[in-house]
């Protein structure tokens, strides 16, 4: 189906705009980086790093982003089995959300971009939020859990290295488990979630 005269220019200029706005994104980190004067000591320490471990980072990462947009894709067939949304537009989405979590203040921005990307690609809003829900309390349960068993196991060795982070990591714990019963408990029951609220 041709598009119609007056939405291509529409199309054209939402395109520049959006180039625009990566472009200043850019200028700002660039900015940001020549700046600091430890720039040029990060790349003294570039030169010394061993190309066998930089291969196998850049390896690492690139997993981690495959296996992101594999999460992301799983979760979207699985709960919206209907829905016609690829693993490259998935992964898409998912790198949407890395990239706006990592420029937005405390991580804020990424999963409301997830949830616009899936809904231009056809998926409701309420199915869009409840697989960013889905994938944050998987996520933070992950944490939860390595952070746990790992906390049990060198409990002697943080201990002796660092005794004056136990209670941050006590109160991370709690605060990580809080957020996920918080998530789950809004999903399950709104007169629960109103009830906690209120009671705050």
């Amino acid at each position: 189906m041709m598009q119609s005269p007056e939405k291509q220019p529409k199309k054209k200029g939402k395109m520049w705009l959006n180039l625009a706005y990566i472009a200043a994104i850019a200028g700002v980190m660039a900015y940001l980086l020549l700046r600091d004067e430890s720039l040029t000591n990060v790349a003294e320490a570039m030169r010394t790093l061993d190309s066998a471990w930089l291969a196998l980072a850049v390896v690492c990462s690139l997993g981690f982003l495959l296996i992101e947009g594999w999460a992301m894709f799983f979760t979207i067939r699985w709960l919206c089995p209907g829905s016609r949304i690829g693993y490259f537009h998935a992964l898409r989405t998912a790198l949407i959300g890395q990239f706006y979590s990592a420029i937005t203040p405390s991580s804020t921005g990424g999963q409301p971009m997830q949830v616009l990307d899936m809904y231009q690609q056809g998926l409701s809003v309420g199915h869009g939020t409840s697989v960013v829900m889905i994938r944050f309390v998987t996520h933070q349960t992950a944490i939860f859990l390595f952070t746990f068993f790992g906390f049990v196991t060198q409990y002697s060795f943080i201990k002796n290295a660092m005794a004056s982070f136990i209670p941050l990591g006590i109160l991370g714990i709690v605060l990580s488990m809080g957020c996920v019963a918080l998530v789950i408990a809004a999903t399950v029951s709104t007169h629960m979630t109103h009830a906690l609220f209120s009671w705050f």
